[in-house]
């Protein structure tokens, strides 16, 4: 971990059941720790956030090998571990007298105080985490050890403290719903979000709060007094989702929404129904998909007037060759049948050149798009135009060759050769 850059990056407790909630079919996962049998979500993908619950504690990097082996300690200073102690023979307890320049009164230095843990604690009770893809961009991986470092400040003004944790990631994701996770590595410095259980952002909070309740205790330092009286050991909710069944209707939504906006007393939380927008968002599409199929079947009966027009103009000045065709043995129909086929090899060679045009220029713009919206490559083909437009390109070609041929079939063979 020596020499690696540290940006900076927020660090989130979700629940255990977060994963059953959210719409997983747009989670994305980049790496994952395959040591642990995960569970499944309802669409098949495994249940990382849960495994932070079930699985705690239990991971084990390669450079550990098959023993804990205990590094040198991680940052110094006893503000967190102050608060333990109990008699002189507890050694959980760190006496500020045997220690003096790590309780640096506030008159004296505003150098930001390193707390000290101990190495059980730093290397014992790391850090599950799950972190974002983006952090490859800073050369980290899975099965490799994390230093996170937790800074926060004991005063208002300039009296900074921080405290250092080891962390193993449990996945590196690229997309999950309710955060801002990135596959891009050049956001890696942009703070990206940091998964860790609701048990350990408890614990974070508690370190926090017990080294600013110290360092005023022991240090003398001013922590403003709603710092230390707004601390619960309970961590607050940013964010609660609700997942009903399936088959609820509208109308029972709507009922439950409206019994949360009762207890809503801030028009900054904002109570929104995540079905009923996707619903709006299917139905847009639908009537966009339906202007398209208008769009092109009004495009197809132009071609056919348009083919028709062409095809009459043809026969009429290649009467003479159909009359020639007529004279060596060929019978109406086999005549009529060239016309045709000319017909179907002008369109079929349409339809693929088209094609084949259509895609290469929809991936370019469409991966483009996803490169600039940091987005996943899905590919979508209208199978259900394609057909739509190709059965009726292949009618209007048939009808379109075959309408004139026919008219010219019913002349003589010798006035069809003379042109009358």
């Amino acid at each position: 971990m020596a020499g690696q850059p540290m940006p900076s990056t927020r660090i989130w407790g979700v629940d255990e059941n977060y994963m059953e909630t959210m719409y997983d079919e747009y989670f994305v996962k980049t790496d994952i720790d395959d040591s642990f049998n995960y569970e499944s979500t309802a669409n098949g993908m495994p249940n990382i956030i849960k495994s932070l619950y079930t699985d705690a504690g239990k991971a084990r990097l390669p450079v550990e090998g098959n023993t804990v082996h205990v590094p040198p300690v991680i940052g110094t200073g006893p503000v967190p571990n102050a608060y333990n102690r109990k008699d002189a023979n507890d050694t959980s307890y760190i006496d500020p007298n045997k220690y003096p320049t790590l309780f640096t009164p506030s008159d004296q230095s505003s150098v930001p105080y390193i707390l000290f843990r101990a190495e059980n604690s730093t290397y014992n009770n790391y850090l599950d985490v799950i972190a974002s893809t983006a952090m490859h961009g800073i050369n980290l991986y899975i099965k490799q050890p994390i230093q996170i470092q937790l800074r926060f400040r004991i005063t208002r003004s300039d009296h900074e403290s921080r405290m250092e944790y080891l962390a193993k990631p449990r996945a590196f994701v690229s997309k999950l719903p309710g955060f801002f996770f990135s596959w891009l590595e050049i956001l890696a410095r942009t703070g990206q979000p940091m998964l860790v259980s609701m048990d350990t952002f408890a614990k974070l909070n508690e370190d926090m709060y017990y080294a600013r309740r110290n360092a005023s205790v022991i240090s003398g330092l001013k922590v403003p007094a709603d710092w230390l009286e707004n601390y619960s050991p309970v961590p607050r909710k940013s964010k609660l989702l609700i997942r009903m069944d399936n088959d609820a209707t509208r109308d029972e939504r709507e009922f439950v929404m409206n019994g949360l906006k009762n207890f809503v007393k801030s028009d900054l939380i904002l109570v929104s129904d995540t079905t009923e927008l996707i619903e709006s968002a299917r139905f847009a599409v639908s009537l966009l998909l339906l202007f398209f199929y208008v769009i092109a079947t009004i495009a197809i009966l132009l071609c056919f007037f348009v083919l028709w027009i062409s095809f009459t103009a043809n026969v009429r000045e290649n009467s003479w060759e159909f009359g020639v065709l007529r004279a060596i043995g060929l019978s109406i129909w086999e005549v009529i049948l060239v016309y045709i086929f000319e017909a179907m090899s002008i369109i079929l060679t349409s339809v693929i050149l088209a094609t084949a045009i259509g895609l290469m220029v929809s991936l370019t713009l469409t991966l483009q798009y996803t490169l600039f919206n940091d987005m996943t490559f899905t590919f979508y083909f209208p199978t259900a135009m394609f057909v739509f437009l190709f059965t009726l390109s292949v009618i209007v070609s048939l009808l379109g060759s075959y309408l004139p041929a026919s008219q010219l079939a019913k002349k003589q063979i010798a006035s069809t050769i003379r042109g009358h």
